[in-house]
């Protein structure tokens, strides 16, 4: 539980004293202590609410934790049972903690947690946001936490929100479009509503549904701002090569810094055998030799020369030429590379599929920026989900 306060773990209501010690108390005596207070919790409150936090440290500390729904006739009602005692709850603090439960199992959620508990700042619960074309404050339920400033709005819908002189929830759509367009807070970011409706909360599978298409949401948008994904993605669709495919991204990124181990390349390459290879190898180096001592002749008259221009603003620039080093090639070493005589490899057909492999690489990083492109069209576009499955 390091640096989360007994505040943020347990939701005390209306209990007022808190032993000074009591998290180094053993869960026997907090079990006992919170025994002896449960008659004046009331978890039936917004401001009085059930806490996800809450709820894991009775269960942590050895309660036996159950939820128990009685229908009363016109609708249910939600009750938590800690070991006999009952509780009644909010349908919505229900549903929270059965969205967590199931969402924290997937490996991205895992950063929202410290421990056993949930991190306050990764997932605010009814947390006001100020619009500017309404001038007004709106609650929403739930904020989960994407990067930076980005966030994922729940929102769970009691069967209360259907209007009947409102069946295409206009006004909810504005409230919800005004949020994510016109937000005063600028640390708080909505990019997505994902609705919930009560009338869902017993369905299992529409709720198992839910959880995958929310955790999808989430990945989509962490992924959709870093180029390299999509690009190692797009070269991997060609060459079927992860770790190969992330190294040549990072070839073309930082440009002339050789990265690319030469022993992966050639065991993409079939050659005709090991002398062949190694010949190879002897013509490639000799190649680079020769291409280091060309430059390295590039003189300071040569430039001078080249600089003898009617444009001022012309800068001349003398760059070196890296191809190798360190048996790691860089992308234009890459290109050097496999300009290979075709008596080395063990068919023709190897021979064109090697001289195919640059267009490959290109054709991938394309095809990855064009499927992050669409992407953002298709996340732009469907920036709420849900809201007419009631």
């Amino acid at each position: 539980m390091k640096n989360i306060s007994i505040r943020e773990i347990i939701d005390f209501s209306r209990i007022k004293s808190i032993p000074e010690k009591f998290l180094e108390m053993t869960n026997e005596d907090q079990k006992i202590y919170l025994l002896s207070k449960l008659k004046f919790v009331d978890w039936y409150k917004s401001i009085e609410r059930l806490e996800y936090n809450t709820y894991l440290f009775y269960q942590n500390i050895g309660f036996i934790v159950n939820f128990e729904i009685i229908n009363s006739g016109k609708f249910n009602q939600y009750f938590i049972k800690l070991d006999s005692y009952s509780i009644k709850i909010r349908i919505q603090d229900y549903f929270f903690i059965k969205f967590m439960n199931k969402l924290r199992k997937k490996s991205l959620i895992k950063k929202w947690f410290n421990g056993e508990y949930l991190e306050l700042k990764k997932v605010l619960v009814e947390y006001p946001i100020y619009t500017h074309k309404y001038d007004k404050s709106y609650r929403v339920d739930y904020l989960l936490h994407i990067s930076g400033d980005n966030y994922i709005c729940i929102e769970f819908f009691e069967n209360a929100h259907k209007c009947r002189d409102d069946p295409d929830f206009k006004k909810e759509k504005n409230r919800m479009y005004s949020l994510i367009n016109d937000s005063d807070d600028r640390y708080k970011k909505i990019l997505l509503f994902g609705i919930y409706w009560e009338t869902k909360l017993n369905d299992e599978k529409y709720f198992k549904n839910y959880i995958k298409n929310i955790y999808q949401k989430i990945k989509e948008y962490q992924d959709i701002e870093n180029e390299k994904i999509w690009c190692v993605r797009g070269i991997n669709e060609f060459i079927n090569r992860p770790l190969l495919s992330n190294l040549i991204y990072d070839a073309h990124d930082d440009d002339g810094i050789p990265v690319i181990p030469l022993n992966d390349i050639n065991s993409i390459i079939e050659f005709r055998d090991e002398i062949a290879m190694n010949n190879h190898i002897k013509n490639f180096k000799e190649d680079v030799k020769q291409a280091e001592l060309e430059n390295n002749n590039f003189n300071d008259e040569d430039i001078a020369y080249l600089d003898d221009s009617d444009n001022e603003d012309e800068i001349i620039e003398h760059k070196k030429i890296i191809l190798y080093d360190d048996n790691k090639l860089t992308l234009q070493g890459l290109s050097w590379y496999l300009n290979i005589n075709k008596k080395y490899l063990k068919s023709l057909t190897i021979y064109s599929e090697i001289r195919n492999i640059q267009y490959q690489i290109m054709k991938g990083m394309v095809s990855g920026l064009k499927k992050q492109r669409d992407l953002i069209i298709n996340l732009e576009n469907n920036k709420i989900i849900g809201l007419y499955d009631y």
